[in-house]
Formats: C-alpha cells, structure tokens, sequence
C-alpha cells in the first residue's frame, strides 16, 4: 500500500508539471498581434518574390529573419523583372554573387523609420523632422585593383577625411555607403524648399513623388505607406536601386570629367608620389584581409584617399558642416567639374601665366584651385544663385542678379552618394585668381610680397582678404591699386628670406627692423579707391552754405589717373599709401619722401586691371628713406624727423617761419630732433598758420611773445596748447583736388569730410575732463572747378554745454574756417602746401585753431 501511494503520488506531481510546463510555454509564446519579422511580412506580401530570391542569396537573409532594427526598401517583382531584363539577366540565379549582395545590402538602412520618421535625423537623442536626406546602408566596397607607384595592387577606400579609422572590434571599417531617402518633410524643411524640378533634374526619367505620396528613394518611388515588421519596417519602391557612385567614382566614369579627375591625381613627371592622392598602409588590415580573401594572394593593401583641398571624394561620410552623426546625412559636398575646354582656359590664363608647364605651377596653387570648384554643402539647382564655395565666393559669380545654374553652363548633373557632381563648361571663378593679390599669389617674381602677406597680412580681416574683395565675395565698390615690389628688388634693398625660422632678414638691420621696413614698404605700394558710381553732396560757395551733388570721380587710381598731371602743384597730383605716406605722381612717374630726397622718380607700368582695381609693376620701390647713404649704415632704413621738414618749410616758405619758430622754442627737444607728443610711427597732418595769423594769435593772447619757461610756465604751456591744436594725427590729408575726402569709407556718413584727433588732449579738473582729446572737421569746399581742403574746430560738449569751445566752428562760415594756401611762396620755386614729409603732410593755412576752456 505504501508503494501504490508513493507511485500515485509521484504522478501526481509529474503531471502537475507538465501541465505548469504547458502553461509557461504557452505564457512565452509569440503572440499573435506581434508582426512578423521582416522576410516573413515581404513573404506574405506576395510581390517581392524575385527581390526576397535575391535575399535567400545573401548574409542579409538573416538580417531580414533575425533581430536588430532596419528599414528596407525592397523593389516589387515588376521592377525587379525589369532591371533584370535590362542588364540581360535571364533570372535571379544569373545575377554575379557579387552584384546581388551589394543590391541587397544597399536596400536596407540602419534603425526603424516610420512613415513620420522618413527625412528625420536622431540630434541630440531628438528626431528632427525634415534634416535628413540620406541614410547609412550596411554596403560598402571592398577592395579592388589600382595602379600604385606603377604597380598593380590592391586598394581600400579611405573611411575618414585625411585617412583611415578602425576599431577595436575589426581593423577593417568599411567606407559604408548612404541611400538617398528624399522625402516630402526634407523638401519643404529645406531653406528654400526645394521643388520638383530639383529632384526631376537629377533623374529625369522619374517624377516626385513627395506632392501625395512618401517621396522617392534615388529614382525610385515609394509605393503607398509604411509596412512594420517586428525587425523594423520596409516600403514598397517601383525600381531597382543600384549602389549610387561616389563622387569620385563618378569622375572615374565620366570621360568629360578625365581632365579635372587628372588634375586630382597630379604628380611632377618626375616623381612618384601625387600632390593630392594618398595611399597609405597598415599592417592589420592587411592581415584581415588575407583571411576574409584567401584566394587573392594578397600581399599588401592600400588605403587610397585625398588631402589638400577639404574634401576627400572617396569617403562616404559627410565631416563638414550640419553632420550630427554617421546614421543619416544632413548636408554632402558640392564640387564642379568643368570641361577640358574650361580647365584649359583656366590653365592658360591664370595658372601657366607666369610658369612654362604645369609641372612648375606650386602644388598649393592646383589645390587653390581645386578647393574653388567645390561647396562645404549640398547646392541643389534652385540655390545655385544664392549659394558659395569653400572660400566664401558666389557660384554664380555674384549675388546681385546672379545667372541661373542653367545659364551658367551646368552641362551634367548627379547625385552621388556622398554628394552633387555638376559638370560645367566654366570653371567656378575664386578671388585667389580674379583679383589683384591673383598677380601677387600666382607670379612667382613677385614671391617675397606673397610671404609678407602670409606672414603679417592673414585671416578674415586682414589686408589680403582687403585685396580680394571683389564682386565674387560680395564687395562691388573696390576699386584698389597695387604696385608690385620683386624679388630682385628687394633683395637689392637688402632682403633675404629665412626659411628655417619663417622669417625676413635683412642686411642691414635686425630681424624686427627687417619685418617692419618690409610691412612697410609693402603697404606704401597699395592705395585704395572705390568705384566711381556714387553721387556724394559738397558744398558750394564762399560761405560754404549752398550744397551741390557731384559725381565722385577720382576716388579710384588708373592708368589715367597716373598718366594725367594736375592744374595746380606743377601737375603734381597727391594721394595717400594704405601705409599712411604722402605721395605725388604725374606722367606716370611717381614719388614718395625718400624719392624726393633722393631725386629720383618711380615709373610705372600697369601689369594687368581685375574686377576689384589695377595692378602695376614699378622700376625702382617707393622709398620712405633717403637711401643714398652707405649700405651699412642703419639710417639708410630711417625716414628724417618731422622736425627736419618742418624746418625745411620755414626756410623754403618764409610765410610759415613764426609757427615753425614757435614749435623749435615750445615743441623741440634741446639735444635732438624730437618734438613733445609726436611719435614716430604715427601720421600726421600738420597745419601752419600764415606769418599774418600767428600775429592775430599773438595780438589775442594765445601764446605769449617771449617764451620763457623757468619764469612764465603759464605762458610755455599756453604756447604748447596753441601749437598742439594744429597738429591732426591719424590721418594724412592731402590737397588732392578730389570732392571727396581721401582715403574714402564707404562706411562714411559724409565722405567730404572727416572729424581728426590732434594731439592736443585737455585736463580740466573743474570741468572733469581727463585727457579729452581735442578735435578738427576737414572737409571739402567746391570753388569753380575745384575742391578746396579746409578745416575747422570742434568744441568738447556734454549734453547741451560746451566745456571747450573750439574756434572757428562751422558757423562761424567758409571765409573764418583754415584753408590749405596752394600758391608758391614768395621766394624760391617752392609750394606753401602739400610739403611731404615721413608719415606726414605740411599745409599753410590762412587763420589758426583755438581750444578754450570755458
């Protein structure tokens, strides 16, 4: 008995477990509310059959059957049967193995797009609707043969911008390719949105599919709405996709591109290594790929890619501007192709100017101008216009009226998969080239001016990029003038350059002395002017109270101008370098300071006219020094003291001799020439009141008439306030006859005047006044045919109260304001005014300038 209630008791208890075993399976059984995997729903959908045939043939099977999340986008078999009638395959099994996993893995992208999804990106763990227009498929080449050194090898695309990454999982990462998902939410998010044309352009045969339905994937549409899958989800397309090109493998395919492909691919016929392609080797991939291909023989593997000009066109993934990660693109670079025509149109005009072959042409040129040719982001057709290459220039040209991309020339167009080829017949025009610092980069005569503004003159403000303002950039009222200093003559000067330590030497001084003569001389070469298109407002008459509208005229410098001579100053016209130094011309014959000195003139040659100015070579550089002392002297490389032309004047121009007096007792140093307040390396224009004003001066107690500093402080430094009131500093002002005040801001309110600083700073403890900088308005005064340069003083006001009253004011009228004295002087074949000197100009006026406190 007791043997039967055990056994009874023991199947009792098997059957309770079975029946709970039964129970706990049926609890983990699939429900049938879940869908299906991905194969199984395109299996119950009946119509990719040919498609899912293609899949049985691949690892992705398993994708499709398995775990992990991916959106497919499978062709329906009468797309499918047509592709394959159109490549002569007579069934899914004639397909090569190697064609049928790229067309598979190259339907599917990473994660579950849902229909609100599609042409969203993951930011910041955030969906944005409408950013993204190409997504990351688990395709990528593998490797293939290329000529390397002159050898045949084997060749891996460059995963990344300047190389090669792996992980710690596998040496070979894969240069994946994207499918381009183009949807109605990326269209209409786009600024502009884009529009039908954009996408029928680009595939011709097809049409958008984004007005009611999903939109497209390349040139296939989507066909009605999302299909989940408990693996993701898969939209029906009614076309095949193959694998989109590169852009570089694009340019590989196009013989219309062979030339540019060619100038990427550029090496010196005597060397073996390319400017710009790079093939790399690393042992670990070579390794990995000789187990995944044992039957290739491989004995070394190449990673191939480009450096140089930004973009790498091999590499898939986009690295420039808007990417938030390798899952989805956001942006893609743009690059233009142009014709052999226009490439060699471009060759002979710009780049084998000044070289014989383009063997000699430097390597940082060709990139320039490879660099031109490509945009940091994706130029569809409707931006063209509004739209710019990696330095910043207008593809168009210019954006005030801009041409469209078809009347621009775009011969060919396609979307590769890391980006838009266009194929042109004009190369994109870049500042580098079309403008006047194009002579500076590209002569290589002029190869020391070239170091000088890489070393001293770059970045966004700097005054290379003043030199490149032009219509392509933005600027359309530049019209600036450069004088080209060569090599040959400044080594004569003294110059060498030190490669090494990435400086100037010079024969003569120190290496600070070298860089500074050097700056300086470069920017005494230059002289800016604006277009003359503007219409400025002068005013007119003795009292100045009438107002005139005249055209600008002058404020640019030709070949004209420097051929032409004036009607006052012996045909001398005057201007003013970038550097701040007065110079004269005429005849195009041209003097600065150290010319005048030195008795010699400069003559110059117009080399060639740009959008933005004209450039010309000069026979002899623009001195600033009297260089006719020995070589080894240093002073050779000084400029003489403001003092030495001002006592130059007063015995030239007697009618200045009582203001020049009165600087030597107040102004000058005992034991040198140095003048209180006045700084060497500042400008200044120095205004001498005539002989009969300084009496006026006198008479009203405005410095005293015997200077004794030990026993009249008071009438010493009423003396210095009176003289300091007449020196303007920061600017030279010449009497150049223009309506306008030169050099002109196209920021000025009013280009016929400027307010300038004098060196006359006032503090008055009563009035809280520290330092107060005293002020002069020049300005210019239409007489007849000409332009008269007058000046009159500010008062320093707060609010509505004067605390200095500054005399004449401008309502004290034009006869009371100083006017520049242009007639000779009395004695001697010398002019009252426009006396050049270092940084400065001299000019005898009629009445004086006062400062009072009151």
């Amino acid at each position: 008995m007791k043997i039967k209630k055990t056994f009874w008791l023991l199947l009792t208890v098997v059957v309770a477990f079975v029946r709970c075993s039964n129970e706990v399976d049926s609890y983990y059984d699939r429900p049938d509310w879940l869908e299906k995997p991905l194969y199984e729903e395109l299996e119950a959908a009946g119509n990719f059959t040919l498609y899912l045939e293609a899949v049985d043939r691949t690892l992705q099977s398993q994708v499709l059957k398995g775990a992990g999340l991916y959106t497919c986008f499978a062709p329906n078999d009468e797309a499918f049967q047509t592709w394959m009638a159109s490549k002569g395959y007579a069934n899914v099994a004639s397909i090569p193995q190697e064609v049928v996993d790229a067309l598979v893995s190259y339907t599917l992208i990473y994660g579950q797009y849902q229909e609100q999804n599609l042409g969203s990106a993951m930011v910041a763990k955030v969906w944005t609707p409408g950013v993204a227009y190409k997504y990351k498929t688990p395709y990528y080449p593998m490797i293939s043969r290329e000529i390397v050194n002159g050898d045949s090898a084997w060749v891996f695309d460059s995963n990344t911008a300047n190389g090669y990454t792996s992980t710690s999982k596998s040496p070979i990462v894969g240069n994946y390719k994207y499918l381009p998902v183009l949807t109605p939410a990326y269209f209409n998010a786009s600024s502009p949105a884009l529009t039908a044309e954009d996408y029928e352009s680009f595939y011709p045969g097809s049409s958008w599919n984004g007005v009611s339905g999903l939109g497209n994937v390349a040139q296939a549409a989507i066909v009605g709405s999302q299909h989940l899958a408990e693996n993701g989800a898969y939209y029906e397309v009614n076309s095949v996709v193959e694998p989109i090109k590169s852009t570089h493998q694009y340019l590989e395919s196009d013989p219309d591109c062979s030339d540019f492909l060619a100038l990427l691919d550029y090496k010196l016929p005597t060397a073996s290594e390319q400017y710009f392609k790079f093939f790399m080797n690393i042992e670990t991939v070579d390794d990995q790929m000789k187990l995944v291909y044992p039957e290739k023989n491989i004995d070394k593997v190449w990673i191939k890619g480009y450096t140089g000009f930004t973009f790498n066109p091999v590499v898939e993934r986009y690295n420039g501007e808007g990417r938030s990660s390798d899952i989805t693109q956001e942006n893609g670079y743009t690059m233009f192709v142009p014709t052999k025509a226009a490439l060699d149109n471009f060759l002979q005009t710009r780049l084998l100017k000044y070289y014989a072959s383009l063997d000699q042409v430097p390597a940082t040129l060709l990139a320039t101008f490879i660099t031109a040719q490509i945009s940091e982001t994706l130029v569809w057709p409707s931006w063209f216009t509004s739209k710019t290459n990696m330095y910043g220039e207008y593809l168009a040209g210019t954006n005030v009226n801009p041409s469209d991309i078809e009347t621009f020339g775009v011969t060919g167009r396609y979307l590769s998969s890391n980006g838009i080829v266009y194929k042109t017949n004009q190369a994109i025009k870049s500042r580098y080239f079309e403008t006047i610092f194009a002579e500076v980069l590209l002569n290589p005569d002029f190869y020391f001016m070239s170091l000088a503004h890489e070393l001293y003159y770059g970045g966004e403000t700097g005054l290379t990029e003043l030199l490149m303002r032009c219509p392509l950039n933005g600027y359309y009222s530049e019209r600036n003038t450069l004088l080209l200093l060569s090599d040959a003559q400044l080594k004569a000067d003294g110059f060498d350059y030190d490669e090494v330590n990435n400086q100037f030497t010079h024969r003569i001084t120190n290496t600070n002395g070298a860089s500074t003569r050097m700056k300086r001389l470069v920017t005494n070469h230059l002289f800016l002017g604006y277009v003359d298109t503007f219409d400025v407002v002068v005013a007119e008459g003795v009292f100045g109270k009438n107002e005139m509208v005249v055209k600008n005229e002058g404020a640019q410098l030709t070949a004209d101008d420097f051929a032409a001579t004036s009607t006052i100053y012996d045909g001398w016209n005057y201007r003013v370098s970038y550097n701040g130094e007065p110079l004269r011309f005429k005849n195009n014959k041209l003097q600065a300071i150290g010319n005048i000195e030195m008795g010699e003139e400069v003559t110059l040659t117009k080399v060639e006219e740009y959008p933005n100015g004209e450039v010309f070579s000069v026979d002899r550089p623009l001195q600033y020094s009297e260089r006719n002392t020995p070589a080894s002297l240093d002073t050779a490389l000084r400029d003489k003291s403001l003092w030495f032309y001002l006592d130059k004047a007063r015995k030239e121009n007697p009618n200045v001799s009582k203001f020049v007096d009165l600087v030597e007792i107040v102004m000058k140093s005992s034991d040198s020439e140095e003048l209180l307040g006045i700084k060497s390396t500042n400008s200044y224009t120095v205004l001498m009141p005539t002989n009969t004003a300084m009496t006026k001066a006198l008479n009203a107690a405005l410095y005293p008439a015997v200077i004794d500093v030990e026993q009249d402080k008071s009438g010493y430094e009423k003396a210095l306030r009176f003289l300091q009131g007449h020196f303007l500093q920061g600017q030279v002002l010449v009497d150049d006859n223009l309506p306008i005040i030169y050099p002109y801001s196209p920021l000025s309110d009013n280009p016929t005047s400027t307010i300038m600083p004098t060196i006359l700073a006032v503090t008055n403890e009563r009035l809280e006044l520290i330092n107060e900088r005293t002020r002069v308005t020049a300005y210019k005064l239409k007489l007849g045919n000409n332009y008269q340069l007058r000046f009159y003083a500010n008062s320093i006001t707060r609010g509505n109260t004067t605390l200095v009253e500054g005399t004449p004011t401008w309502t004290a009228g034009a006869l009371n304001h100083l006017t520049v004295q242009r007639a000779k002087a009395t004695t001697g074949d010398y002019y009252r005014s426009n006396r050049m000197a270092a940084r400065a100009i001299l000019h005898e006026v009629n009445n004086y300038l006062r400062f009072e406190d009151k």
